[in-house]
């Protein structure tokens, strides 16, 4: 097929999904990349260096609608234009179905999502993204007490944990944890561009993007 994103050719790109080296043939429609590289002349063309495409959810459905489902603690909305993979669609999504799910942050707290890509697959891993709670004896995303590789998250972070749920389902033995968007430093670059939800609006010159503020007052719009 023909290997590009968005007029981006990627044939010698680094790879990885979730963390993991991956191949091009591994990509799939609906999942939300950062890409690394040069853009050409043609302000649509360009050469990524590198891809890192990450899943924001994974566990076992606790309860679905036409519009939207849950997992993991999280929220997440179903629009026009979320893919479905072993599933008919929307239709087909039942609590104690186990997904995988990427998509876009959808309020500035990260309680809400916009799937773009819903997955069914097995295993018992959970995955879970959303804003540190610390105020407690312990941390917690999206309602779930964090104990594990958790211990030294910061109140007010977005991160993405992965590990095992406890039998009684409140409680996620942390594994690994990922900070969404940390492996793009946006200052170094010489140039930039994020894509996302706006998640606020401070004022007419001022809004966010997801959870980045966007200072809008020299743009042309």
């Amino acid at each position: 097929r023909d290997e590009r994103i968005a007029g981006r050719a990627f044939s010698g790109a680094a790879i990885e999904l979730d963390g993991q080296p991956a191949r091009s043939s591994d990509l799939r429609l609906g999942m939300v990349a950062g890409i690394q590289g040069q853009r050409s002349a043609d302000p649509a063309q360009g050469v990524a260096t590198r891809i890192q495409a990450w899943s924001i959810a994974q566990g076992r459905v606790t309860s679905a609608s036409a519009s939207q489902f849950s997992v993991a603690g999280m929220t997440l909305k179903i629009d026009s234009g979320t893919v479905f993979d072993g599933l008919p669609g929307a239709s087909g999504l039942t609590a104690g179905l186990t997904v995988r799910a990427w998509g876009i942050q959808g309020s500035a707290d990260g309680t809400q999502w916009v799937a773009t890509r819903v997955a069914v697959v097995d295993g018992a891993t959970v995955v879970s993204t959303g804003i540190v709670v610390a105020s407690g004896a312990s941390p917690t995303v999206n309602g779930l007490q964090l104990t594990g590789a958790a211990a030294n998250l910061s109140d007010g972070q977005l991160v993405r944990v992965q590990g095992t749920l406890s039998a009684t389902g409140d409680r996620l033995d942390v594994e690994s944890v990922a900070l969404p968007g940390a492996e793009n430093d946006l200052s170094q670059q010489a140039e930039a561009e994020i894509e996302g939800l706006v998640t606020a609006v401070q004022s007419p010159t001022r809004f966010t993007l997801g959870t980045v503020d966007v200072d809008a007052a020299q743009a042309t719009i």
